[in-house]
């Protein structure tokens, strides 16, 4: 007989899995039986909760994979496109359809509309972190714990209350390029969720800071390594691999309506891991 005492780490929230699969559309089922139907559907592979949650509980569940050797960060720069402008235009052949009776109603299409702000503005405010919690993880931004510099940001290497490391990039919030930087990432960072895509654990947004929170690469960035023999050739190509599968999910396909140009892919936006 099962023990559901050991499977409370297998467990995920009914909001998650209507999040992914857009409460279970019929553009995600795959397949149907007498018992029920099956939906397709990514869950978030990085689960925040684990590393910075305030009241001790998983808010989500997702078991975090361990696999990853490489992930793609920095998206400060980063574009926003239509991936292909047939595929943007598919949704609205519904909402346009000659007849009446295919096309929803506009109080449908407003209703959708609100359900998905609502989701949306839901999913921005659980990852609200407050200044003190990250000043006191970082030790106020002690120079001791800084891991990282660029033209408007800083990065320190953090301990959360529950004894995990976190990274947090402190932004210029003085600068217009620094605070645009800022929305980018975090925008993105909350809609593009993959193994191979650096983790976003929460944001500070107030008047005067402007900070993003990731998992923490516990072996920092690609760039330290080129000229190191100890990473060996087997390991390169694992990281190219990382990379490339990244990538292909950041451009989008078919079925995607958008893709994400990141525009600064380098050495030092590739953050390694143990694994």
């Amino acid at each position: 007989m099962l023990q559901w005492k050991n499977l409370k780490h297998l467990k995920i929230a009914l909001n998650d899995i209507e999040l992914a699969t857009k409460k279970f559309s019929d553009k995600y089922c795959i397949g149907s039986g007498a018992f029920g139907m099956v939906y397709k559907a990514q869950l978030e592979h990085f689960d925040s909760s684990n590393l910075w949650s305030m009241d001790g509980e998983n808010k989500c569940g997702f078991p975090k994979k361990q696999s990853t050797v490489a992930k793609i960060a920095d998206f400060g720069l980063s574009n926003v496109h239509p991936a292909d402008q047939d595929a943007s235009t598919l949704n609205m052949n519904t909402i346009a359809a000659m007849t009446q009776d295919k096309r929803p109603s506009i109080d449908d299409v407003i209703n959708e509309l609100k359900k998905a702000l609502y989701s949306q503005e839901n999913h921005k405010d659980s990852l609200k972190l407050s200044l003190q919690d990250i000043k006191l993880a970082t030790k106020t931004f002690n120079q001791d714990n800084l891991i990282g510099r660029g033209y408007f940001r800083t990065v320190y290497k953090g301990h959360t209350h529950r004894h995990n490391i976190i990274a947090a990039k402190r932004l210029g919030s003085k600068s217009a390029k620094g605070e645009a930087q800022f929305m980018t990432e975090l925008e993105i960072l909350m809609e593009y969720k993959h193994e191979h895509v650096i983790g976003l654990v929460g944001y500070c947004d107030k008047a005067d800071e402007k900070i993003i929170v990731y998992e923490y690469a516990s072996r920092g960035s690609l760039d330290k390594y080129l000229s190191d023999d100890s990473l060996t050739w087997a390991m390169r190509l694992k990281i190219c691999i990382d990379i490339a599968i990244g990538l292909e999910f950041l451009h989008g396909t078919v079925s995607s309506p958008e893709m994400v140009i990141h525009r600064d892919i380098n050495s030092s936006n590739i953050l390694l891991f143990d694994d």
